[in-house]
């Protein structure tokens, strides 16, 4: 219903400028995010389809367990949507799907209720009584898994990332005991690999590093409405190797971009029409960068950022004049 309202224009959705008819619902199961441009207009049409919801499936809208937010509102503006849907006001940033959602940087209060599951997990296991190899199963397959879910979707910040490490640090070596025991060796070297000389517990910041980069892999090789506004909102016909930081980028996306570099470190190009791989940055079919392999080169090159289809056409136009200029004269 919602779909159809917005192609017979009567609903406008967030983002509208960015793909067609914008973003209106947000839907998994019973959790419902809809999503409108401020206008009154188009606010009492979505009023009258929800009561033309309960009329159809025999179910109620309950709008008093509803919240209303703006984004960039005054009082008045959210006055007038709280007594047409006769709504609660809302507050950002509020949770969906388990995850805290703002428009706004989140804090480190905002991910507090990790920090309790942590703690929930610790205060029903006796780790006293359980060996060092125990506490090490539990921390790996238990605890961590915890937040795996929130860090592939935010980049969280190292003073939380500690927080939650003195946590498990404490859990490995002292259990559930109160008593103080001396920490036996560096946390850093035991979230080492096995090979390396650590105990193989995961390292949360490198964890949460790697979950993020698989976002640009999505965006490079996948297809859907998140793909979308962020083609449409931030590359603007250029590549992922091409853009930059801005004043104007929203949290998430500046998130993003403070892992770009060690994604792109990792990407391997495999050349076809050859509008996105760059001549002298990319690692062409596993080779290392041309930069690298001739920096002498590099450094006398007039265009660095050039790509492989933009060297041909230079290339192929120069062929055809030299070939043609003979038969001008």
């Amino acid at each position: 219903m919602i779909k159809n309202a917005q192609r017979n224009k009567l609903l406008v959705g967030l983002a509208a400028d960015l793909i067609p008819d914008g973003v209106a619902i947000l839907q998994y199961a019973d959790d419902t995010i809809i999503c409108l441009e401020h206008d009154i207009d188009r606010a009492v049409n979505l009023k009258l389809l929800l009561y033309m919801f309960e009329m159809m499936s025999g179910l109620k809208v309950n709008f008093q367990k509803s919240e209303i937010l703006t984004v960039g509102g005054d009082d008045g503006v959210i006055k007038q949507y709280v007594d047409l849907f006769n709504c609660d006001i809302g507050s950002f940033p509020i949770k969906y799907l388990g995850m805290p959602v703002s428009y706004t940087t989140l804090r480190n209060s905002d991910w507090e209720f990790i920090v309790c599951k942590y703690l929930k997990r610790f205060e029903a296991w006796v780790g006293n009584a359980a060996s060092m190899g125990g506490r090490h199963t539990l921390l790996d397959s238990v605890v961590t898994q915890l937040s795996l879910y929130h860090m592939s979707m935010w980049l969280m910040n190292k003073t939380f990332i500690e927080k939650l490490d003195k946590h498990r640090r404490r859990f490995f070596w002292q259990g559930c005991n109160k008593k103080k025991r001396y920490y036996l060796m560096k946390w850093s070297r035991i979230c080492r690999s096995k090979q390396k000389g650590g105990l193989g517990i995961k390292d949360l910041r490198k964890q949460n590093i790697s979950l993020m980069v698989k976002w640009w892999w999505k965006l490079e090789t996948q297809s859907g409405v998140w793909q979308d506004i962020v083609r449409a909102r931030y590359l603007r016909n250029r590549t992922v190797a091409d853009v930059g930081p801005r004043f104007s980028d929203s949290p998430c996306w500046k998130a993003l971009l403070k892992v770009k570099e060690i994604y792109m470190a990792g990407r391997k190009i495999n050349i076809e029409s050859g509008n996105i791989a760059r001549v002298w940055s990319d690692p062409i079919n596993g080779l290392l960068p041309f930069k690298d392999q001739y920096p002498q080169l590099f450094d006398i090159c007039n265009i660095p950022g050039c790509t492989i289809k933009q060297v041909f056409a230079v290339e192929t136009g120069s062929f055809f004049r030299r070939r043609l200029t003979p038969a001008l004269h």
